[in-house]
């Protein structure tokens, strides 16, 4: 991921954390990084995927923090189960 996705990506989490999830949109975040709301299409084609992304960062520092044991391989089939569930619906 190159420096601008991850700084969108901050950006995007830290309005998440400050006013909750419809707090943030593209334009904001463009505002605040001085770029154009394109560059953040280029990067995240919807609010959504922008979602997605700050989450995967939470289960990436969630995982990790289990390192190689048999735990993590335990937690990691129960969060691709929860993730199966979600698209069920």
């Amino acid at each position: 991921m190159n420096k601008t996705a991850q700084n969108i990506i901050t950006a995007a989490e830290r309005m998440i954390w400050d006013a909750g999830y419809h707090s943030f949109s593209f334009r904001k975040i463009a505002n605040e990084l001085s770029i154009k709301d394109a560059s953040i299409h280029y990067h995240f084609t919807a609010k959504e995927d922008l979602d997605l992304a700050v989450t995967k960062g939470y289960t990436e520092v969630f995982l990790n923090a289990f390192g190689n044991s048999e735990s993590k391989k335990t937690i990691t089939f129960y969060i691709k189960a929860f993730e199966g569930s979600l698209k069920i619906g």
